[in-house]
């Protein structure tokens, strides 16, 4: 089982996506519906194997690589180093939709607040959108809220 060494989750909207996708060239489009299709079917592939998959001859590897890291950026997929057999390598997958359910209702309660992960964090002053810290790529928050939602719909 490969180890996990580095993770940017990334949720956003059908709106933002449907307008991320929008903005992409042919060439880009192309390879992110490849990543979506073979990782709905597999899950994550190795980045290193989109070069060698049919669907994208005719693209260089290095317009490949620019493109995954364009995708990633936008948050369209998911780019993760992991490790196995000793070597580093990344894995891309399409990132999820998520929403919560509509009748959802965040309880506020002083020990809700107390749990929530930034304030232990310690890279909360530096944690902004658009920085390397950033609520919207970290894995613990993402993880806090869905654990949130989905105690939520349970009651």
């Amino acid at each position: 089982m490969p180890k996990t060494l580095d993770s940017n989750s990334k949720t956003s909207s059908l709106s933002e996506t449907s307008e991320k996708l929008n903005e992409l060239n042919d060439v880009e489009k192309r390879v992110y519906e490849v990543i979506k299709n073979i990782t709905a079917a597999q899950g994550p592939i190795p980045q290193t194997k989109l070069k060698e998959l049919p669907e994208l001859r005719g693209i260089s590897p290095q317009q490949i690589a620019k493109t995954v890291l364009k995708l990633s950026r936008l948050g369209l997929i998911r780019r993760q180093r992991i490790t196995k057999d000793g070597r580093s390598m990344y894995v891309v997958s399409v990132t999820t939709i998520e929403q919560p359910p509509q009748n959802f209702v965040l309880p506020i309660r002083l020990d809700f607040v107390i749990r929530i992960p930034c304030f232990k964090c310690k890279e909360l002053e530096r944690c902004t959108s658009g920085s390397y810290y950033n609520p919207q790529h970290c894995s613990t928050l993402t993880e806090f809220l869905r654990s949130i939602i989905k105690k939520s719909s349970k009651e």
